[in-house]
């Protein structure tokens, strides 16, 4: 024991001069792009900035993110030395980051539209006429301000207000970009989705929203989800070759976002005369959290997506499950052999990439909600492990068994029946229970489809309250419900099987 401590006392002067080199290091001053080089920078995934700096700032370490506020986030936690994001929505969100600031520079002006399919020619040019007209009767500055102030009381259209409606249009957008699209009272709202609602009611035509990554827009109109795709989206030529744009409807600038430990000491000089509190009280975190704009409805939507998602993936696989072991251990070689190959397969797919082959090509050109096609994909990777486990747990049994059965006169389903399966369910259980649990986790990556679970709430409320703790300790707290309770239900089935384990329900 002395020996640890002398240990731990001898490296404490060299933590304490790391600390110090780290802090002489923060104290480097940034004072235009160019300086990030050699240096970690975030971005937003697949945006026009992601390019921008894969072009022009080859030389750092770029980290992308699926949102501005985690890449914002990152920056106030010392994960990266900076960001460049859209100038419309560094003013939108600056308030709810004191410890950073933006320099003066703009980086890279360009023209924003909405995209749509290479084929939907006469779509574009009907939206097109649409908004050239919408812009000469709006001030489009006046109606961004509208849409940024927090106690908005604009109001979006209806799509039940389309009397007779000659079809329905799908909007694909990224519901993490106030005030442009975000979600506000459980609804998507912003500038652009009213642009886009009111150009469903001119054309006569119901319309609804998908929620999707940014990096997924351009896939979801590609492959037909969409009609249109909006969410500040950067007119480029490489976009240019996937999808047609529309014309033009404002013009976007980024900025360089830094920690104020790095900026130059001019913008730090009205500043540093006042000191803001930095620390909220946990009851105007949990308001703005939950109460404000009803956003525990979306934890409370989010909460039965994943609880739905998971119980019947874990249904219909543990029936694929049941299937492909007792094709895997069928005589014929070409059966067995489908049967493992396919096994293979999906023990080796990671469920994430699985998950956006199924909707974006397996299902791509049918009109299936994400839900769906999330609980296939899962549904098809849980099977895969539980044949494993239910082929394990056959095999584990004493052959003798099967023949004694059968020596005394049963068939050979009654045999499995009656033997072999209430043994294979009480070994398989335990290890049964433990993939249930992951497969519930696993189900967290379902916003990557447009689905709304208990995660993506969790996204969209840290778009809006610009801070990471309460909604991700919320997330933790209702996954933890979701697992502890089913967890209890499989170990309620476990001790029915075994009844020597009965005592824990005692």
């Amino acid at each position: 024991m002395k020996t640890i401590l002398k240990l731990i006392l001898a490296f404490l002067p060299l933590l304490f001069m790391g600390s110090c080199a780290k802090e002489s290091a923060e104290r480097e001053v940034i004072s235009s792009a160019r300086d990030l080089t050699g240096k970690s920078v975030v971005v937003l995934s697949g945006s026009v900035q992601d390019i921008y700096v894969s072009n022009n700032l080859s030389d750092c370490n770029i980290l992308r993110v699926d949102t501005e506020v985690d890449a914002l986030t990152m920056i106030q936690g010392d994960k990266a030395c900076g960001t460049i994001t859209s100038d419309i929505v560094w003013a939108m969100v600056r308030d709810g980051f004191d410890d950073l600031v933006s320099l003066d520079e703009k980086i890279n002006p360009m023209p924003i539209g909405m995209c749509f399919k290479k084929s939907d020619t006469q779509l574009r040019e009907r939206f097109n006429a649409f908004l050239n007209k919408y812009i000469e009767e709006n001030d489009i500055d006046s109606l961004i301000e509208e849409w940024k102030n927090p106690d908005c009381v604009r109001e979006m259209p209806d799509p039940d207000d389309v009397q007779n409606p000659e079809g329905s249009y799908s909007f694909a957008v990224c519901c993490i970009s106030p005030p442009f699209t975000f979600i506000r009272n459980g609804e998507v709202s912003g500038v652009e989705a009213e642009i886009l609602a009111k150009f469903a009611m001119s054309e006569n035509m119901r319309w609804t929203f998908m929620d999707v990554v940014f990096s997924g827009l351009i896939n979801c109109v590609q492959s037909g989800k969409a009609d249109i795709g909006a969410s500040i989206m950067c007119i480029t030529p490489e976009r240019q070759q996937s999808v047609d744009f529309s014309d033009p409807w404002i013009e976007e600038s980024s900025v360089l976002v830094i920690n104020k430990k790095f900026a130059p000491a001019e913008l730090l000089s009205e500043e540093e005369a006042t000191e803001s509190g930095m620390l909220e009280s946990i009851e105007d975190s949990l308001e703005k959290s939950l109460v404000r704009e009803k956003r525990y409805l979306l934890l409370l939507k989010g909460l039965e997506i994943s609880v739905l998602i998971s119980l019947l993936a874990a249904l219909f696989g543990t029936i694929l499950g049941a299937i492909l072991c007792f094709c895997s251990m069928h005589r014929n070689k070409l059966v067995s052999g489908g049967a493992n190959l396919f096994i293979a397969f999906m023990r080796c797919m990671p469920q994430v990439v699985l998950l956006m082959i199924m909707f974006y090509i397996v299902f791509g050109s049918l009109n299936i909600d994400g839900k769906w096609v999330a609980v296939i994909a899962f549904s098809l990777c849980f099977g895969a492990y539980t044949s494993v486990i239910f082929r394990t747990s056959v095999e584990s049994i004493d052959k003798g068994q099967t023949e004694a059965a059968l020596s005394m006169g049963f068939g050979k389903v009654r045999a499995f029946l009656t033997i072999i399966l209430p043994q294979t369910i009480q070994r398989a259980l335990p290890v049964y229970k433990g993939e249930f649990i992951g497969l519930v986790k696993a189900t967290s990556v379902v916003g990557y489809i447009a689905v709304s679970d208990l995660t993506k709430a969790g996204d969209i409320i840290r778009s809006r309250t610009y801070e990471a703790f309460f909604p991700l300790i919320l997330v933790t707290v209702l996954y933890f419900l979701i697992i502890w309770v089913l967890t209890i239900a499989l170990k309620y089935v476990e001790t029915k099987t075994q009844p020597k384990r009965k005592k824990f329900f005692k």
